[in-house]
């Protein structure tokens, strides 16, 4: 096997893991969404709850499809031509993977952080630590699509810390 075709194993073993993980989830989210009716919840109406968890789960499943077709791409790319630009440094396209992973673990603290939000309000908690939490969490989903929509500005920035050029640079 090529390392071409090892990388794009390894992102469709990460896309099954993902699927797994959006799978795993629903049971808790299930049982999460048939409680929260019955909190101290009155001025958060109960489709708020239902489309929050739909989101997650949504997102989380478009991710392992957008991971698994990538993994076809590499693979289809590889076939067809020798020479693709895209394939010619492999750093941009890993990098792109951890920023959908960062993105999808974001998504499931921020919700998870909602409702703690929510139940604290209603129950006249301190806050700060969650907030605190929240803020991280947007962080992280920055930085995640950041490295979704600029990996080839991410693999410059790092060769810089290597100290050796980037393949990108002309």
């Amino acid at each position: 096997m090529t390392s071409r075709e090892i990388t794009a194993l390894a992102l469709r073993i990460i896309a099954l893991y993902v699927l797994v993980h959006a799978v795993l989830a629903l049971p808790t989210l299930f049982t999460w969404l048939a409680v929260v009716p019955l909190g101290n919840l009155p001025e958060v109406p109960v489709w708020w709850f239902w489309f929050a968890g739909a989101v997650i789960v949504l997102a989380t499943l478009i991710i392992a499809v957008i991971i698994w077709i990538v993994a076809g791409r590499a693979v289809a790319a590889t076939e067809h031509q020798s020479k693709s630009p895209l394939f010619d440094n492999i750093e941009p396209l890993i990098l792109s993977v951890v920023g959908l992973f960062f993105i999808m673990q974001a998504l499931i603290q921020i919700g998870q952080v909602a409702s703690g939000l929510f139940e604290r309000t209603a129950m006249g908690q301190p806050l700060l630590e969650l907030q605190m939490r929240g803020a991280g969490y947007l962080f992280q989903l920055l930085i995640g699509l950041s490295l979704v929509m600029r990996p080839i500005w991410w693999t410059e920035f790092l060769a810089r810390f290597r100290e050796r050029p980037s393949q990108h640079e002309t």
